[in-house]
């Protein structure tokens, strides 16, 4: 049991600052560091790419939305932290006037959970906000839900990383399941099976499909702005998915093409030259960045490559 933890229990008496100057920033981004040292699949962020998620500077999706970040102690001990979040894209689809939570970490105490929960309530309801949902970020392309099973696997990139006690505290301050996300583990065979290889040349001699294959990032630089209009063309349905911006494009295109092999992104264009489809693969940096503790220098860079 780490420091923090010990503070917690039955009867824990909470006091909750909101977060207003860069040290009680730099706390909130690092917190969880302390609070969950003793799970082992634990995988902190990037901080670097963390610090720039919290800078308006540098994270447009600050500027569309209201934010509150909240720290929780006991005993002058940090045991908590949350994030509330109104996204005014949300209004703009014509959606219920719906808050969200985000970045919800404490201790295992239910009393930290609730005050932490509550005060996102409140200060939603002076937003003007009719509802409360999450953990869900500025859109789906950040971590969104709780990881409820799977404990023995490190998390994928991009996934909810959480202690199994932290679902059943969210529960517990009177919130409930809304839909399940899954995350799929596939084993690939030593040798592709010949049913999918004459699929596959089969395809390719489509009269009006073309594969597009890369050996270089910069052959592939110039494709990714419209594989993100793709995504917003056909992502509509899925479960609180938000169109990009050029902005978030030009974002999302800085922070992965360092780690995307071009090998491993294929594409392929229709008859009239447009891109229709396209499948990525990204090395599983989750261990790399865990050895690292989430710094990418001095050395960390080098168990992340």
């Amino acid at each position: 049991m780490n420091s923090a933890s010990a503070l917690a229990g039955p009867n824990t008496a909470v006091e909750l600052q909101e977060v207003k100057s860069p040290a009680q920033l730099r706390q909130y981004i690092y917190l969880p560091a302390d609070l969950y040292r003793s799970y082992e699949n634990w995988v902190p962020p990037l901080y670097a790419e963390e610090r720039k998620f919290h800078d308006s500077r540098r994270n447009p999706a600050l500027l569309e939305a209201d934010v509150v970040r909240v720290l929780a102690y006991a005993q002058g001990r940090p045991v908590g932290r949350v994030m509330g979040i109104v996204n005014h894209k949300d209004g703009a689809k014509g959606e219920e006037r719906t808050a969200r939570f985000f970045q919800l970490d404490c201790v295992n105490d239910g009393a930290v959970a609730h005050a932490l929960l509550r005060f996102v309530e409140e200060w939603a309801a002076r937003q003007g906000m009719k509802k409360v949902i999450g953990p869900f970020g500025f859109s789906d392309k950040d971590p969104q839900g709780l990881q409820i099973e799977g404990f023995e696997h490190l998390p994928v990139i991009a996934a909810p990383c959480n202690p199994p006690y932290l679902p059943p505290l969210v529960e517990a301050a009177g919130y409930g399941k809304q839909i399940d996300c899954l995350s799929y583990r596939i084993i690939l065979p030593e040798v592709v099976p010949p049913l999918l290889e004459r699929i596959y040349r089969r395809v390719l001699k489509h009269p009006k499909l073309k594969l597009l294959e890369f050996s270089t990032k910069r052959e592939l630089k110039s494709y990714i702005v419209p594989a993100f209009q793709l995504v917003n063309e056909t992502f509509t349905e899925i479960f609180g998915f938000t169109p990009m911006s050029d902005a978030e494009m030009r974002k999302l295109t800085a922070q992965y093409l360092p780690v995307v092999d071009p090998e491993f992104v294929k594409m392929v264009k229709d008859e009239k030259d447009q891109l229709a489809g396209f499948i990525l693969a990204i090395p599983d940096i989750s261990l790399g960045i865990k050895k690292a503790k989430g710094k990418l220098f001095p050395f960390g860079f080098l168990h992340i490559l």
